[in-house]
């Protein structure tokens, strides 16, 4: 279709202007020709906000992909170092934020169970299960341990197991999903996270914690010969 116009166009021009009809006369209009500007300069301005916004959807696409460790080595340098706490403020050109006296607080306070969990296997290895298989058994135990350190404690402190359950036990193991969730709802435009951490959170919290150290008790009385009874209510 160019092409013919292209050629309507260049016959018409051959013709004289009394020559020419109404047809040669509208090819001649669509032809392309200059104007006064031959010149024209283009002038690319970088938006400080769209790159501002862009820089922030590629750090927590990036922070979302890179979930896990390839290396023990790269756990413990992760667990004795003191990384700035994510409080969704501070200056959008800031090239490197520093930790605030309260990281540092925080990290000394955790740092045991910094360095505990990095014992874990990284989650290269196996393609994560592993991983997840050392990290609910540790889970387990841990919950098998809180639970005879409360008991002790009310027993100590004269309150019952009922009370130190629910003011210690529970509070203590509902506030960082609490938390964890929070940070999900944020990150996520649809909390579906969330949503799943706290779901996933109590159902390992019921029938984890109550069926490992269930489990550890009844083995280490059938290893003495003995059964383990639960009494109704406790």
């Amino acid at each position: 279709m160019l092409d013919e116009e292209a050629g309507l166009a260049a016959v018409a021009e051959r013709k004289r202007p009394e020559d020419r009809t109404e047809a040669d006369k509208m090819a001649l209009l669509g032809r392309p020709r200059l104007g006064d500007i031959t010149r024209a300069q283009i002038r690319i301005k970088e938006s400080k906000e769209f790159k501002n916004t862009v820089d922030k959807l590629v750090q927590r696409a990036n922070a979302s992909i890179l979930i896990g460790t390839s290396s023990w080595k790269e756990q413990f340098i992760e667990a004795i170092t003191v990384s700035p706490g994510d409080d969704g403020g501070g200056d959008d050109d800031e090239e490197e934020k520093l930790p605030s006296c309260g990281d540092y607080v925080m990290h000394f306070i955790t740092l045991f169970w910094k360095l505990l969990f990095a014992f874990v296997p990284p989650t290269d290895m196996f393609d994560g299960y592993l991983c997840f298989v050392i990290s609910i058994c540790g889970i387990g135990c841990l919950t098998a341990v809180i639970g005879d350190v409360a008991s002790h404690f009310g027993c100590t402190v004269g309150l019952k197991d009922a009370v130190t359950a629910v003011a210690f036990v529970a509070l203590g193991t509902s506030v960082p999903d609490t938390f964890a969730s929070k940070v999900a709802a944020i990150q996520d435009k649809y909390a579906d996270a969330s949503v799943g951490n706290v779901t996933g959170s109590n159902a390992v919290n019921v029938f984890l914690g109550i069926g490992v150290a269930w489990s550890l008790a009844a083995i280490y009385h059938a290893i003495k010969g003995e059964k383990f009874l639960v009494e109704p209510g406790k």
